[in-house]
């Protein structure tokens, strides 16, 4: 995948040298718009590449913020994209003098860039829960090959012994407790 970093300056600091960075894993799946890619930012041309929402977000019947449809733009092109969830945060490094390294952010995103609409809507398809017991999966697979369908393997034992609990009966319970915490939490602010 190619790794998208773009850095700007955070508005209203005092000493107007503090730097804010926005991070993002951009995991595009056909290599010759890769490449492109990689041509635009190596010549500065960070202009030519656009993000957005498709016009109707339709909602989907499982977790939403899990999996977002969305239109990569380079240039004139669009291509079908997904904002995932990654099973894991991941902690992302940066180098001043390609010695030392600090932790600059963790990462819980990645957006990847399919070639068409049938290879977006065939992962999407797979990222949904094949029973109704099942959690949303969102992105499946981590970001080596070691981590590939590490959600599945790693947590097909605790999925085992929540056998017969429906999504569906956990959401109409936390529905039922909310108003009990949103009433403790409104006694405590007034106390």
């Amino acid at each position: 995948g190619l790794r998208l970093q773009t850095v700007e300056m955070l508005g209203g600091c005092r000493d107007g040298q503090t730097l804010l960075q926005k991070q993002i894993i951009l995991r595009v799946l056909p290599e010759k718009v890769a490449e492109e890619i990689r041509t635009c930012l190596y010549e500065g041309r960070g202009d030519d590449i656009h993000v957005y929402r498709e016009e109707e977000q339709p909602t989907p019947p499982f977790y939403p913020a899990s999996w977002e449809r969305l239109v990569f733009q380079l240039r004139e092109r669009k291509y079908p994209a997904a904002l995932v969830d990654l099973p894991c945060p991941v902690e992302s490094h940066i180098t001043f003098d390609r010695v030392s390294t600090f932790k600059s952010s963790d990462v819980a995103q990645i957006l990847v860039v399919y070639e068409n609409e049938a290879a977006r809507d065939r992962a999407e398809q797979d990222a949904r829960p094949r029973k109704d017991t099942e959690p949303f999966q969102g992105h499946t697979s981590g970001l080596t090959p070691p981590t590939a369908n590490v959600v599945r393997r790693r947590f097909a034992a605790a999925r085992s012994k929540l056998h017969g609990i429906k999504p569906s009966e956990v959401a109409s319970v936390e529905q039922t407790l909310l108003p009990f915490f949103e009433n403790a939490a409104a006694q405590s602010r007034a106390a």
